[in-house]
């Protein structure tokens, strides 16, 4: 099997982009919303073979009848040749990602699997089209305001102000996300499903496999959030390991090593200047127009960490590094940091993102224990931190009991995990396939976050296809190296 062309690390992290809904059947707390006014699939490009339809439940299904409702927004590819096969539901990032955003995945890597299953994205409530909690600002006219913090507290306690005019904070949890995700599935009229999930995707397809495995079929996580995970008590020390990884690649490479000499103190002279003080650069917005901004110590970490999410920009690094240290311009440093945070801008729900974390991860993480969690990792406590402060303020919802249990279900599940992955590593990977009674981990030794999309495309696309672990073909022998040559 030829693997499919691996988008590169935007790509992935964007793969954003389409829409679908139809009619529904008649569910309890769930109405299939036929008088919706706006379009579903507006502004979006989809092909024949795609539907778009809204299922409206309520905000509070455990509320009364006359309790606020919002859409569900979903999107089905139908399949190329229909042959009564079980669909693939497609769950998306962030959390604050709409899954409806990945129909790229079903026309492109996935089209193979297209051609005999449907391919279904929900948006999962407070995203895309589910009654989305953003927090956006205009980043392109202000750049500046990207910079000096991850999330700037008063710009989100604005934010938590105005959703709560039309949104109940509590009731955007994971759990609850997965029930409308089966009254989408009812709707459709399946009986059994697959799941893929990429980052936080794991956790939705993890929690759905959890409280509904008679439906489904096998699934592939990729990226693999743990129910347990505490995000972001792990970031830091994953993200030292990714770069001591790419690093020590880099040192063991014919090509890259003789060229980055000593990247640790390299790294580590930047730092220091950081330190120091932030360094004025100036960056480029989309139309070309420049703006002077203040790329401080936490941006440069963050910056950093967003480069080593993709493998190419894990390739990318060691002569990025090398070059500032060389010039003192950190310029490429706070351009890449201000076009991930302006592309994250367009379509991410912050809010639902602090309604999942603040409630299912950061809560759980123990002050005390930060210096322990943080010790030899650059980036220190600063992400503990940026989350820590919004979580003061967010809503946190109660999660019930069991909810931070691994998930044991003895369907087929393909584990997929990235070597240089700065934020899911596979030891994350490894604490959900060890409790699986049916699983393959495959850690892909030349990929970071979002590993099934290279070398390993055929394993993920065999599961896909067959709903099966037997007969995995052997994937990515003799990758040992992020800097070898590509044939």
């Amino acid at each position: 099997m030829t693997p499919p062309a691996r988008p590169d690390a935007a790509v992935f992290a964007r793969l954003l982009a389409a829409l679908l809904f139809s009619p529904g059947l008649g569910l309890p707390g769930a109405t299939p919303a036929a008088a919706q006014t706006d379009d579903p699939c507006r502004g979006v490009e989809l092909g024949p073979r795609a539907e778009c339809g809204y299922l409206t439940v309520l905000e509070d299904p455990s509320g009364p009848a006359t309790g606020r409702t919002i859409p569900i927004r979903y999107l089905v590819i139908r399949a190329e040749r229909p042959a009564g096969r079980e669909p693939v539901f497609l769950f998306a990032g962030g959390p604050g990602q709409g899954s409806t955003d990945l129909a790229g995945l079903a026309r492109g890597p996935f089209a193979s699997v297209g051609a005999t299953r449907d391919m279904v994205m929900v948006d999962q409530r407070g995203t895309g089209g589910s009654n989305p909690l953003a927090c956006p600002i205009d980043l392109i006219a202000n750049p500046a305001l990207a910079f000096g913090h991850v999330f700037d507290p008063e710009k989100f306690a604005r934010c938590r102000t105005r959703l709560e005019q039309s949104a109940d904070l509590e009731l955007y949890t994971t759990e609850r996300a997965i029930v409308d995700v089966d009254r989408v599935r009812r709707h459709l009229g399946y009986e059994k499903i697959l799941v893929w999930g990429g980052s936080y995707g794991t956790r939705i397809g993890q929690a759905y496999l959890r409280a509904y495995p008679e439906h489904v079929a096998a699934a592939v996580i990729d990226g693999v959030v743990p129910f347990d995970f505490r995000a972001p008590a792990e970031y830091a020390a994953s993200l030292q390991q990714s770069l001591d990884r790419v690093f020590a690649d880099c040192a063991a490479s014919p090509d890259c090593g003789p060229a980055n000499p000593d990247l640790p103190a390299a790294f580590g002279r930047l730092l220091g200047t950081l330190r120091r003080g932030p360094a004025t650069v100036t960056i480029r917005r989309p139309d070309s127009s420049t703006a002077s901004v203040e790329l401080a110590l936490g941006d440069f970490g963050y910056a950093v960490r967003g480069l080593l999410y993709g493998s190419g920009g894990g390739r990318r690094l060691p002569g990025m590094v090398t070059e500032a240290d060389r010039t003192g311009d950190l310029t490429p440093f706070a351009q890449a940091y201000f076009n991930r945070a302006a592309g994250f801008n367009d379509s991410f729900a912050d809010g639902l993102h602090f309604a999942i974390f603040c409630a299912e991860d950061v809560g759980f993480i123990d002050q005390g224990e930060v210096p322990a969690l943080v010790r030899g990792a650059f980036i220190g406590s600063y992400l503990i931190d940026e989350y820590s402060a919004i979580c003061r303020e967010w809503v946190r919802a109660p999660i019930g009991p069991g909810a931070r249990e691994p998930l044991r279900a003895p369907v087929p599940v393909l584990v997929v995990s990235g070597w240089f992955d700065p934020v899911t590593p596979p030891e994350a990977g490894e604490r959900v396939a060890r409790h699986l009674p049916n699983a393959r981990h495959l850690i892909v030794r030349n990929e970071a976050h979002g590993a099934g999309f290279g070398c390993a495309a055929p394993a993920v696309l065999h599961v896909l296809e067959t709903a099966s672990l037997d007969g995995l073909p052997e994937v990515c022998a003799g990758v040992t190296n992020l800097f070898a040559r590509r044939r």
